[in-house]
C-alpha cells in the first residue's frame, strides 16, 4: 500500500518530536535502575499507541461522528478498567468511601469523558495530524510544570528534548 505524499509529510515532524521525548526518557530512565527502563518503555509505547489511535480515528470521526466516536471510545475504556479491576484485584477491595466513588466520577467526567470528546472534536475540524501534532504541547507543560511546581531539574538534556519537540511542531506547521 502505497502512502499518500500528506502522509509522509507527518512523518518527519512526528519522527523529530518523538526524537525529543526519546532524548528526555532516555537519558533519564538510565538514572533510575532496571524498573525505569521498563516504565519509560511502557510509557514510550503507549504514546506510540496513541498515536496510532489518532490518526485511525480522523477517518473514523469523520464517519461516526465526534460525540458517538467519544461515546464508544470512552466505553471502551470504562470496560477495560472494570475488567483489568477483576483480573488484578480481589472483590472485597470493590467497598470504597462514598465520597471516593463521586470523586471518581467527577474525575471521569472531567479528565476522560470531556478530553476525549474534546480531541474527538479537534480532530473533526483541524485533523488527525495537526491533532497528533499538538498534543506534544501536553508533554512539554508537563516538563514545564515538574519544574517551576515541582522543583525538578530542568537539565540540559531535558531542554534538547524540549527544544526537538517544539521543532517537531514547528516543522508540522509551516
Amino acid at each position: 500500500m502505497r502512502l499518500p505524499p500528506k502522509k509522509l509529510v507527518m512523518g518527519l515532524p512526528l519522527a523529530i518530536g518523538y526524537a525529543g521525548l526519546l532524548e528526555v526518557f532516555g537519558h533519564e530512565i538510565w538514572l533510575q535502575g532496571a524498573d525505569a527502563v521498563l516504565g519509560a518503555v511502557l510509557v514510550f509505547l503507549s504514546a506510540i499507541s496513541y498515536v496510532v489511535y489518532l490518526s485511525i480515528s480522523d477517518e473514523t470521526v469523520r464517519r461516526l461522528g465526534s460525540l458517538r466516536l467519544a461515546g464508544l471510545t470512552s466505553t471502551a475504556v470504562c470496560v477495560l478498567c472494570i475488567g483489568q479491576f477483576f483480573v488484578l484485584r480481589p472483590l472485597t477491595e470493590i467497598r470504597v468511601a462514598p465520597e471516593m466513588i463521586w470523586l471518581s466520577v467527577i474525575n471521569a467526567m472531567l479528565c476522560k469523558v470531556a478530553s476525549v470528546l474534546l480531541v474527538m472534536m479537534g480532530i473533526e475540524r483541524i485533523g488527525a495530524g495537526l491533532a497528533v501534532q499538538t498534543g506534544a504541547i501536553a508533554t512539554m507543560s508537563t516538563v514545564a510544570t515538574s519544574a517551576l511546581l515541582l522543583g525538578e531539574p530542568l537539565t540540559v538534556w531535558v531542554e534538547v528534548g524540549t527544544a526537538l519537540t517544539l521543532a517537531g511542531i514547528g516543522v508540522f506547521s509551516s
